[in-house]
């Protein structure tokens, strides 16, 4: 250990630095406001999100919106409508089976870098479709708040079905796969899973990846069911954990997994 009353050499200082963790790792430089989530009830035209306590003028608004659009032929687009113009909007299908499966659905990931004051005193933004019968019956959605990040980096990842398992199991596997540029080395990872078999309970991974935010209403409309998962870690946490995808862990549900899910992967 080097002499700290005397003078340093720089074996010295360099040893001190790598015995210190110097400088500390601040593992997000990013501030997570908080979620607000809605779905659309049985054939409705709009639902509405509500802003989390602690939003300010200047946050960032990313919403995900799961099952915006249906197309049983194979082409789904987004049939729905942010109430405010976003300053993007992102479109990625995926098939109820999974990779090599028919595509049926559409998700989209919309963005408002800087929201305003006026905005926020509404107290919350909605979403309209046209597809009453698809879009307006099974459709959920999932905003997140964040702060000092304006550019947010998305990939998206099918999940193929799951092979099913016994009633009470309780299952943890991967997820999708983190951003492949863009990504906040000082922020965060948000993954938001749209689940087809929705009525799993999920939950917090095993420690250190622990990062559990909360289940969205789980949507049961004659069977045909979805949710909305949403985790997150720190890009810090992410890569001293080694983890090479995002994880879920879930309660099997007593319906069987027959359905594919669909992550959503964000870098803040």
């Amino acid at each position: 250990m080097p002499n700290y009353s005397g003078k340093w050499n720089l074996g010295e200082y360099m040893q001190a630095v790598a015995d210190s963790n110097w400088p500390f790792p601040d593992p997000t430089d990013v501030t997570f406001v908080g979620t607000g989530t809605g779905y659309f009830p049985n054939s409705a035209t709009s639902t509405n999100i509500t802003f989390p306590s602690g939003t300010q003028a200047g946050d960032t608004a990313i919403v995900v919106q799961g099952f915006s659009g249906y197309d049983g032929s194979g082409n789904p687009s987004n049939e729905s409508t942010l109430s405010l113009t976003p300053d993007s909007s992102t479109d990625y299908q995926w098939s109820e089976a999974g990779v090599g499966g028919q595509t049926n659905y559409c998700d989209t990931v919309y963005v408002i870098n800087s929201l305003t004051s006026g905005t926020i005193t509404g107290g919350y933004l909605y979403l309209t479709t046209s597809n009453t019968a698809q879009v307006g019956t099974y459709g959920v959605a999932t905003m997140f708040i964040v702060r000092n990040n304006s550019t947010p980096s998305v990939r998206a990842t099918q999940i193929p079905a799951r092979a099913n398992s016994v009633s009470g199991t309780v299952v943890s596997e991967a997820s999708g796969n983190i951003p492949t540029s863009g990504i906040n080395t000082s922020g965060l990872l948000i993954n938001v899973q749209t689940d087809r078999t929705g009525s799993n309970i999920y939950s917090d991974t095993v420690a250190p990846y622990a990062g559990f935010i909360k289940q969205s209403e789980v949507h049961d409309v004659s069977g045909g069911v979805f949710s909305q998962p949403c985790y997150k870690i720190s890009y810090f946490d992410y890569t001293q954990g080694g983890f090479s995808t995002m994880r879920t862990r879930y309660t099997q549900n007593s319906n069987g997994d027959y359905y594919a899910a669909h992550s959503i992967v964000i870098s803040v």
